[in-house]
């Protein structure tokens, strides 16, 4: 059975039905090899390290197919560690707010809040990109997180 080297469909005849490529014209990069066994491809498998963060991070190191392929492990360890560094980084901003909240200097818990808000925001905006560029077979490695996330693959 033939595969459409751009998008991976089954082929029928010298035509790709889904993109409307040529048979055995691709984009330069290898040819669409379907998973085997049921195991998801290499793309989706690390999308979804990011999809819940710590949960689906870990899951990915711990089964079998995933926790041998390099690019799924730099997702899943990456995805780990930027669940871990985007929960203690929003338990500070939380502990900050309460604390001037407490003290009742009104404009800095409104600044806080503001700064928490748009840090949320970036850290959304973060999460989706790295998801994107999984699934699109893109490595993003982050300042921090990335170079430990590769020593440990």
């Amino acid at each position: 059975m033939a595969y459409c080297t751009k998008c991976g469909a089954v082929l029928d005849g010298r035509f790709c039905s889904t993109c409307g490529a040529p048979a055995g014209v691709g984009t330069g990069a290898a040819a669409y090899t379907p998973p085997r066994g049921g195991a998801l491809p290499e793309n989706i498998a690390s999308m979804l390290c990011y999809s819940l963060g710590l949960v689906t991070g870990a899951l990915f190191l711990l089964i079998d197919p995933y926790r041998r392929n390099p690019a799924v492990r730099f997702h899943a360890w990456q995805a780990l560690f930027f669940g871990i560094g985007w929960f203690v980084l929003w338990i500070v901003l939380q502990t900050l707010t309460v604390s001037f909240a407490v003290i009742g200097s009104g404009f800095i818990n409104f600044i806080l809040g503001l700064a928490q808000n748009l840090f949320a925001l970036g850290l959304l905006a973060l999460w989706i990109y790295l998801m994107a560029s999984a699934y699109q077979g893109k490595t993003v490695e982050l300042p921090v997180v990335g170079p430990m996330a590769r020593k440990r693959v």
